[in-house]
C-alpha cells in the first residue's frame, strides 16, 4: 500500500487535502490509520525519475528510512542519477543497456572522472535491486562513514 501511495503522491496525482478530509470524516474506517500515517510523510519526488529502476531507488530509501538523495544532478560534466552531495556519494541505477561493453567503458570513464572530483560512485543493476535490503544496508554504511550519521551502525529499516 505504501508504494502505491508513494507512486501516486510522488507523481503529483494525489489530492492530499481531500485525503485528509476523508480520513478525518471517517477516522475508524478500515485503512484510515495507515492513510493518516502516509499523509504525514513528505512526498517522494518521483516526477523527477526517468525509469522504474530509479523509482525503485526512492522506494528503497523510503522503506529503509534512508535520507533522500538529489536526483538527476549535473556534476563534473555528467548528470548523475542520485547524489548525496554532503557525502559526495553517487548511486547510479543501471538498466540492461549498461551491460553493453561500449556503455560499460563509458561508465568507467565517467566513474573515474567523478572519483577524481571526490565522489564515490556505486552502481546498482536491476538484479542487485532485487536484494533491496542489502542495498539499503550498504547505502546506510556508506552514508554513515562519509557523514558520521548517528544510528548508521544499525541495520537499515530497523
Amino acid at each position: 500500500m505504501r508504494r502505491i501511495f508513494e507512486r501516486v503522491d510522488g507523481r503529483g496525482n494525489l489530492d492530499r487535502t481531500r485525503m485528509h478530509r476523508l480520513v478525518d470524516a471517517s477516522p475508524s474506517r478500515r485503512g484510515a490509520g495507515i492513510i493518516r500515517e502516509l499523509l504525514a510523510t513528505l512526498p517522494l519526488p518521483l516526477s523527477e525519475v526517468r525509469s522504474w529502476l530509479e523509482e525503485l531507488v526512492f522506494h528503497v530509501c523510503s522503506d529503509h528510512s534512508l535520507p533522500l538523495p538529489a536526483t538527476n544532478v549535473p556534476l563534473v560534466g555528467y548528470e548523475v542519477d542520485f547524489v548525496w552531495l554532503d557525502a559526495h556519494f553517487i548511486v547510479e541505477a543501471d538498466g540492461a543497456e549498461h551491460f553493453d561493453p561500449t556503455q560499460r567503458d563509458s561508465d568507467n570513464e565517467r566513474d573515474f572522472a567523478l572519483a577524481r572530483a571526490g565522489y564515490l560512485v556505486r552502481r546498482y543493476s536491476y538484479r542487485a535491486m532485487e536484494r533491496e535490503r542489502d542495498v539499503a544496508e550498504e547505502v546506510w554504511r556508506i552514508l554513515g562513514e562519509r557523514l558520521s550519521l548517528p544510528g548508521t551502525h544499525r541495520a537499515a529499516g530497523r
